[in-house]
């Protein structure tokens, strides 16, 4: 095999190869190799064969025409509560994942060293998505039935140091770091001191990073469960715990949730400004994540953005018990949202797609497997629609002061997901209708004639077609004519009534990766003032 600036010819013993699927027509769009033009993507043997134009499909046995669509790295979202196994708060990995042009998950520790292997025979090993974990440091995870918050959880003797190390050391490819909680409420009525050295000993112990939950809600910064917190021996507020830890965290440990409305994160509500000691732990390679949830903030993402604190990679913090989503509905598709939404305060799309692909790999350190397009790399791959329209998003509705309301002009939406080269459309059942969102009708009719989890129809296997049908036909997709030489090609173009495409350069053409800001309410956010603090701050160092 060949290759020439990002292309190959697929040859094999002196003949070229067919390859198993082509995508022909696409936007391919690869931040991390600065890739940005019209072409083919060929895969063979559930891997990326070539990249390269005019492809003559009589050369593969499946062709699917994405054109005026983006062909991206895979998603990578570095927290979701997918542990269904045990935890209240799990969402369905597939609905999450690769229904939703995310192909690698992180359960952010809802299972420990003594439950893990439930979780990985239950969950892991039966998911259609790849799911990776951030192994709790407690022993019986966070997140479980009717321990959650209470001291048989919180004790720092339900750290096991030695059984984390082990846990990790036997399962590496899943368990990839571990969570802890950096606020007074995950150690309790406890002294936190001892919480901290044992979630430190764990990470140095197994060579692997720390994710450390930030923040929480709080009428009263110095009291927690009834009385004042106490770290080293000493009364302490969430703020002083957030500089603590982030003082004790290693280059690539990360932080989750910078754009937090709560209390005791990077912005500080009370005082306006950004926490103590959070630049420096920024500046000295401590990663910070945005673990959207319940924790977003317009106000703080203003704030830090304008100040050139922008995240390192980009995160949904998904819930069951999600109320709403960025469109004041039931929360059910994340990662193409929430991009979506931090386009409008200035990031371009190339810094989204960057921060939701290459940027997590290197948290998870897959970079030789995942976040990137590159010849030989696995074809996990993020078909995406960026739609014109007049889009209005909504603020966490428990975000501090008024929530606001923010237009945009651009929202992307996934299409479809190749995982290691096998086909998953996105799941009509999982996004809202758009022609609602833009003319902001009733939004929440759009689940009402859903079945309960509609993910779970047609993706018992990967090459489907997805839900609703328009007679053997899926909505959005028709096969070609009979004409086509070989192999079944279907045009994966938006259905009726659909938003438009955004306007995607042409074949053989160089095309900027800095476009794509969205368009706010006057008064709102400057989004070019706030590119200028972006650039400077659009890389990543790896430990």
């Amino acid at each position: 095999m060949s290759s020439n600036n990002g292309s190959t010819d697929a040859i094999v013993g002196g003949r070229q190869q067919r390859y198993d699927l082509l995508l022909k027509n696409g936007r391919v769009f690869d931040p991390s190799q600065k890739l940005d033009r019209v072409t083919d993507v060929g895969i063979i043997d559930g891997k990326i064969a070539a990249i390269e134009s005019n492809i003559d499909v009589t050369r593969a046995r499946r062709n699917i025409n994405v054109e005026g669509l983006l062909v991206c790295p895979g998603l990578i979202d570095l927290h979701v509560h997918c542990n269904m196994f045990r935890s209240p708060e799990a969402l369905d990995s597939t609905a999450t994942g690769v229904a939703s042009g995310v192909t690698r998950i992180v359960d952010p520790g809802d299972s420990g060293a003594y439950n893990f292997n439930a979780f990985r025979k239950n969950v892991v090993e039966k998911s259609l998505t790849k799911i990776h974990s951030w192994l709790s440091v407690a022993g019986l995870g966070g997140f479980m039935f009717g321990l959650y918050n209470t001291d048989i959880n919180l004790h720092p003797n339900m750290i096991d140091v030695d059984a984390a190390i082990a846990c990790a050391k036997m399962y590496p490819q899943i368990i990839r770091g571990f969570k802890m909680y950096g606020a007074p409420e995950g150690w309790g009525t406890h002294d936190g001191t001892e919480v901290y050295r044992k979630a430190l000993e764990i990470a140095t112990g197994s060579g692997l990073p720390l994710y450390v939950h930030s923040g929480a809600p709080a009428g009263d910064d110095n009291v927690v469960y009834g009385a004042h917190p106490v770290l080293y021996g000493e009364p302490t507020t969430r703020e002083n715990a957030l500089t603590k830890i982030l003082e004790l965290m290693r280059p690539g440990d990360l932080v989750a949730h910078v754009f937090s409305t709560f209390s005791g994160t990077v912005w500080n509500w009370n005082e306006s400004r950004m926490a103590h000691g959070a630049k420096e732990a920024y500046d000295r390679g401590i990663l910070f994540d945005t673990g959207r949830g319940a924790h977003f903030s317009y106000t703080a993402i203003r704030n830090l953005l304008e100040r050139g604190f922008v995240p390192h990679t980009i995160s949904t913090d998904r819930h069951a018990s999600d109320q709403f989503d960025q469109f004041n509905r039931v929360s059910s598709a994340g990662m193409c949202l929430h991009m979506s939404e931090l386009m409008i305060f200035g990031m371009s799309l190339a810094d989204v797609i960057l921060r939701a692909s290459w940027y997590p790999a290197k948290a998870l350190r897959l970079t030789h497997e995942a976040g990137s397009l590159k010849i030989g790399y696995p074809a996990d791959i993020a078909v995406l629609a960026l739609r014109e329209g007049n889009w209005t998003f909504q603020d966490n509705p428990y975000a501090a002061g008024k929530p606001e309301a923010i237009r945009a002009k651009q929202l992307l939406t996934p299409v479809i997901t190749l995982l290691d080269g096998k086909v998953c459309p996105a799941n009509p059942g999982l996004l809202p209708d758009l022609h609602d969102l833009q003319t902001q009708e009733d939004v929440w009719s759009w689940m009402g004639d859903r079945p309960d989890r509609p993910w779970a129809y047609g993706l018992d296997e990967f090459d489907h077609k997805p839900r609703p049908m328009e007679g053997d036909k899926p909505v959005g997709a028709h096969e070609t004519s009979d004409e086509q030489p070989r192999g079944r090609s279907v045009v994966a173009v938006p259905g009726p009534g659909h938003a438009p495409l955004a306007n995607a350069p042409t074949a053989n053409a160089s095309h900027s990766t800095e476009s794509g800001l969205g368009a706010t309410d006057a008064g709102r956010v400057e989004a070019r003032a706030i590119r200028a603090s972006i650039g400077s701050n659009n890389k990543f160092t790896e430990r």
